[in-house]
């Protein structure tokens, strides 16, 4: 039956994330082997035939009928030896280490996949065997103690090894040798081409394969669930303050999941999509209709269905009976709900693989949460919570755990959490939901402590790490999917503790300091170049977070005003905070130092100039297979100006991809290479480098960068002597950049320094030396004199003389970063060439921020620009800043030595010292992609001439003063974060 619906505009964007599946019934794939035509001739043993009763894969599986000791045999498998030979290749070792600059790589192995239909759950094993003739090769049990479809994923190294053949021929089930009889259905069954999916999960049936996944943040559902024992103990009573708080929580998540009252035509909309899933319930009871297995399975050729699809229908039929009371609704959700079971997506079941589970099951404990006294009243709640709890690990929760013990814990934010709390909320009122509801909030509160090193999680300097680390595009689903929980919990017995609150509250108060206004550097974007920004559900996450409060304060006020600055006026939340009479912030003037990120944020007014480097703890960029391909130079130094559009944003600031050349990321130094010689020669690379020192520091609201730039990667068209020592000195609205020791030995391409490049359309202007140039040109000033170089959207370049400048507008032809397809555009670029092979290569320029109407003179001084430091003044902040290089001496009046590389800054006043000091690397323990030792604490000790004594004792600081004209500060540095101290005479 189909069902004819309309949608408003908002119904359609809020719909389309259901997406269609294709229906293509096609062929059976020649992989998984047919059973619509009847046994295959070479399955022999008895009870052998053919059923449409339950199938997983076209419209027939096996049915076997067995007995006490029978066995099936099946002859010269399709493909048998094509996946033992992967095997034979692969070993046994699952898992390898990359380079220190990629992922980890699953090494995957040969083996069997199938599924399995069991009409009664019996105490008893089906053994599994292959072999080459009479020779028993590998054998493995297969737990029947189920109902429903099961999933069957091994690799033959995961078997036990009987004796080693060269080849094998035979596929042999054996009945259990406990019951006497029953039946069992066989379908979607093949020895794979390919290998078997890495992250296969152990579960009821297999728990002893894959034993890694057991550790992972998505696949240890069955390990939690049979290893974590409970550590608090149960209450004797529910208490009334526990019964309030428990109605509390589940209003409050009622009042964010149930949206709108849907219309009619939104309910006819999932109808119809419940329609094309053929469900259809026996005389019997048994229900059959399209299968449902995970993405990584899925084929849509074969009629598949992704739970992901079910998820969503799941949650569209529960919002039509919870808010409109269709009872139509309410029995396709129940129909929905036994064949998702029968499917295989119950308690104990892995499904083959629990990768991203928490992904492809988004919506679903929502939808179970609205339809909570429905599900009751038909006897499904008690399985409705049960399946939640168990897909979404609940389990994981009765150990008390540190956050470094933690994997994915942005995905568990993302993905996991409101379904974990979800699932305490469908249990009834009992000390058993207490337990629950406590070891939930510790785990949420562990969770969202400091992390070490780059393991995963919040770090001291707010960055939040995923893929070991800064990933604003992972921040996003995060906040936007953690901090609703918090607010749930929020003045109740069970809340978060403030310093939890606290930690999330400053990453979130990054996100909106590095992005402006809604969109983030394209250095910050990991693979997902060109296309990051703040949402509007972590816009409300900020809101609901603010809701939770802080220490004593009911709302936390700092955060209500950042989120009141990106949100709308008419959001109920921002009315909210508006009648408590909290205004939203004004722009963030100052200079932020993210040196878990090799980043430094500098904000004037409405504008922001962020700067992006990387080290041997920091990686460029993320680069996949079908993402980000040319990305490799995003951090070699890059400056990003977003100053133009309303809101401000990348593309109007002039970044886009379009057209964009991949070599010529501002403030970068690069070889510029054809595409073809840029393009990754790998699947996945995260590149590091060999040196530690980059980023950031500040002084009150100015500050420096520093970056021992070092291109180590070895890989085919990468140059790993490609070196250059760059900084970056911010006051107020002019950054002065410097660039020395400029070497690499590649002959064949030139080496850059990109100041800008930005799209320029037919009516923008480029000017210089105050001649505005039209069209397409290209031009090379000459290097007898200085010049002053103004782009198309109102930044003014200031550059002295003896610089191979060239500066154009041209039409570029590159290629988008996923499709690989050609792109065009028209760009305004100013680059410095330093030719092929450079040796002591340099540059030096001032950009002056939103600078077009005013006179541009150089205000600074370099006094230092080589291999050990380079060192500006700024005239009209009186700043000092010092990006040392290498220990030693230093020529300068006040500061005379120091024993490490670090960054300094020095604002004198008469008998008064502003002075800060920065390691700006967070020196892990290791050089491994995944630290959890945390940074080690490094001593600088620097030289002053005069006698100088703090105003104001520091622990991290040791004043000493040698003799009467000499004063030595020993500053202890930790987590790349900068100290500030105040010295008088």
């Amino acid at each position: 039956m189909k069902f004819i619906y309309k949608f408003t505009v908002l119904q359609f964007i809020l719909l389309c994330h259901i997406g269609a599946i294709a229906q293509v019934k096609g062929d059976i794939s020649s992989n998984y082997w047919d059973f619509d035509h009847g046994v295959p001739s070479n399955w022999q043993g008895s009870g052998l035939s053919t059923s449409s009763r339950h199938y997983k894969v076209g419209q027939q599986s096996i049915q076997w009928n067995w007995e006490k000791g029978d066995k099936v045999v099946v002859n010269k498998p399709l493909n048998i030896n094509i996946a033992y030979a992967l095997e034979k290749k692969g070993g046994s070792k699952l898992y390898s280490e990359h380079t220190s600059s990629s992922h980890a790589d699953i090494q995957k192995i040969g083996g069997l996949m199938c599924w399995i239909y069991n009409e009664n759950a019996i105490d008893d094993e089906l053994y599994i065997s292959v072999g080459l003739d009479d020779k028993e090769a590998y054998r493995f049990p297969y737990h029947l103690n189920f109902t429903g479809w099961r999933a069957c994923w091994i690799r033959f190294s995961e078997m036990t090894t009987i004796q080693q053949v060269d080849q094998l021929n035979r596929l042999t089930f054996t009945a259990p040798n406990k019951s006497s009889k029953g039946k069992l259905f066989i379908d979607r069954i093949m020895f794979s081409e390919h290998p078997i999916h890495g992250r296969n999960t152990p579960d009821q049936q297999l728990p002893f394969i894959n034993p890694r996944v057991n550790h992972n943040h998505w696949g240890g559902q069955w390990y939690w669930e049979t290893t974590y024992k409970h550590d608090i103990p149960l209450t004797k009573e529910v208490t009334k303050a526990q019964k309030e708080a428990f109605h509390k929580i589940e209003n409050r998540i009622l009042d964010i999941v149930r949206g709108d009252v849907p219309h009619q035509d939104e309910n006819w909309y999932y109808k119809d999509n419940f329609a094309d899933l053929g469900i259809h319930r026996a005389e019997d009871g048994h229900i059959t209709g399209r299968q449902i297995v995970s993405s990584d399975e899925y084929n849509a050729n074969l009629n598949d269905v992704k739970p992901l699809h079910l998820s969503r229908i799941f949650y569209g039929l529960a919002r039509g009976y919870a808010l409109t009371n269709d009872d139509y609704c309410k029995e396709m959700f129940f129909d929905l709900f036994d064949h998702f079971i029968d499917q295989g997506y119950d308690y104990g079941s892995a499904t083959g693989t629990q990768h991203h589970v928490g992904y492809q099951l988004e919506g679903l404990p929502e939808s179970f949460l609205l339809m909570k006294d429905a599900l009751e009243a038909s006897g499904r709640l008690e399985k409705a919570a049960q399946i939640i709890s168990y897909w979404y690990g609940n389990a994981e929760c009765r150990k008390d755990v540190h956050v470094n013990e933690l994997q994915g814990v942005s995905d568990f934010w993302n993905t996991k959490a409101r379904g974990r709390l979800i699932a305490v909320l469908l249990m009834d009122d009992s000390p058993e939901k207490v337990r629950a509801m406590k070891e939930f909030s510790r785990f949420v509160d562990n969770s969202l402590q400091y992390s070490a090193g780059t393991v995963g999680g919040l770090t001291p300097d707010g960055s939040l790490f995923h893929h070991a680390g800064l990933y604003p595009a992972y921040m996003t689903g995060s906040f936007m999917g953690i901090a609703p929980v918090i607010y749930a919990l929020s003045h109740t017995t069970f809340e978060i503790g403030d310093q939890a609150r606290s930690n999330l509250s400053q990453s979130m108060l990054l996100m909106r300091n590095f992005s402006n206004k809604y969109e983030w550097p394209i250095a910050l974007s990991g693979r997902q170049v060109f296309a990051g920004m703040i949402s509007q559900r972590t816009i409300d996450g900020m809101g609901y977070l603010a809701k939770s409060g802080i220490g004593t304060n009911k709302i936390n006020k700092n955060l209500a005003a950042a989120y009141m600055r990106l949100a709308k006026p008419w959001e109920r939340m921002y009315r909210e905070f508006a009648d408590d009479g909290i205004k939203q912030e004004s722009n963030m003037d100052g200079f932020q130092v993210v040196n878990y990120a090799c980043l430094g944020l500098h904000r004037r007014d409405d504008w922001l100039v962020s700067i992006r480097g990387y080290n041997q703890y920091v990686w460029s960029g993320e680069i996949y297979e079908h993402d980000n391909r040319w990305g490799r130079y995003m951090s070699y130094g890059s400056i990003q100006i977003n100053n133009q559009g309303s809101p401000i944003s990348n593309i109007e600031s002039g970044y886009d991809q379009n057209g964009w050349d991949w070599n010529r990321f501002p403030g970068t130094t690069t070889i510029h290479l054809p595409l073809d010689k840029l393009y990754c020669p790998v699947r996945v690379l995260m590149s590091r480098s060999d040196e530690t020192f980059c980023g950031s520091s500040s002084l009150g609201k100015n500050g420096i960068f520093g970056m021992k730039l070092h291109e180590t990667e070895t890989l085919k068209n990468f140059t790993p002597d490609h070196r250059a020592r760059k900084s970056v000195f911010c006051f107020d609205n002019t950054i002065i950049s410097l660039g020395s020791d400029i070497e690499n030995s590649n002959k064949d391409f030139p080496t850059e320094t990109t100041l800008f490049q930005l799209e320029a359309g037919k009516d923008s202007i480029i000017s210089i030396d105050g001649v505005k140039k039209e069209g397409l040109f290209i031009q090379k000033p000459s290097k007898k004199s200085a010049h002053i170089i103004g782009d198309n959207k109102g930044n003014m370049y200031y550059l002295p003389k003896g610089q191979n400048l060239v500066v154009q507008r041209q039409e570029q032809v590159s290629k988008h970063n996923k499709s690989e397809q050609n792109t065009y555009g028209t760009f305004g670029v100013a680059y410095i060439d330093h030719g092929k092979a450079p040796r002591h290569g340099s540059y030096e320029y001032a950009t002056v921020v939103n600078g077009a109407n005013s006179k541009i003179t150089p205000n600074y001084t370099v006094l230092q620009k080589d291999h050990r430091a380079h060192i500006v003044k700024d005239k009209a902040t009186g700043i000092t800043g010092f990006v040392l290089f290498e220990s030693g001496k230093i020529k300068h009046d006040l500061l005379k030595r120091v024993d490490h590389e670090s960054l300094v800054m020095i604002e004198a006043q008469d008998r008064e010292l502003n002075l800060s000091v920065c390691s700006p690397s967070i020196n892990l323990n290791s050089k491994k992609m995944y630290d959890d030792k945390g940074s080690l604490p490094v001593d600088i000790t620097i030289e002053l001439k005069g006698h100088w004594n703090l105003t104001t004792a520091r622990k991290n600081v040791i004043v000493d003063h040698p003799s009467a004209n000499k004063t030595t500060l020993r500053f202890t540095c930790i987590d790349g974060k900068t100290t500030e101290v105040n010295l008088i005479k």
